[in-house]
């Protein structure tokens, strides 16, 4: 199985899917065709389906919450839903099952021949983009500073040059 993000979008709802791995590469390119949506409340709900993802890097996480932080401002919440051991493991070692919005419930899947793939941006991961994605963590997570403090000095560092 590929490492992607699969989504579909109706009306204000934004459905996504994740499989296998997903990494800086995959959230960065999906952030960059929300981001317009979520900051007008064009898109005011997300939900984020974990059934067929096992792993997920500190930039998605970081990004999740800049995504529900936004939607929050006006009401909304992003939705995670069928988290596995690993998912909610990773989550909880950050201290962030409680912070996110973590749904028991069994949301109804579009018909999955309406989601389409996301392309996986090839270009370089903006440094800025995974330094924000960090200090996101550290907002909401202050006891994850420890673990970030070096990855972060070297972000500062390289998006100050």
């Amino acid at each position: 199985m590929s490492n992607k993000i699969l989504f579909y979008r109706e009306a204000d709802a934004l459905y996504l899917i994740f499989f296998n791995h997903i990494m800086a590469a995959h959230i960065s390119s999906l952030f960059e065709i929300i981001e317009n949506d979520i900051n007008n409340n064009i898109i005011t709900k997300i939900y984020v389906d974990f059934y067929k993802c096992n792993y997920i890097d500190s930039t998605v996480i970081g990004t999740l919450i800049k995504i529900d932080s936004i939607l929050k401002k006006s009401g909304n919440r992003l939705i995670l839903y069928n988290l596995n051991n690993e998912i909610f493991d990773i989550l909880k070692k950050m201290g962030l099952q409680r912070y996110f919005v973590i749904s028991d419930e069994k949301i109804e899947l579009k018909d999955i021949k309406k989601y389409r793939e996301l392309e996986e941006s090839s270009k370089r991961i903006n440094p800025e983009f995974v330094l924000d994605a960090h200090n996101n963590i550290i907002r909401v997570s202050p006891e994850m500073r420890k673990e970030f403090e070096v990855l972060i000095s070297m972000l500062k560092q390289e998006v100050n040059r």
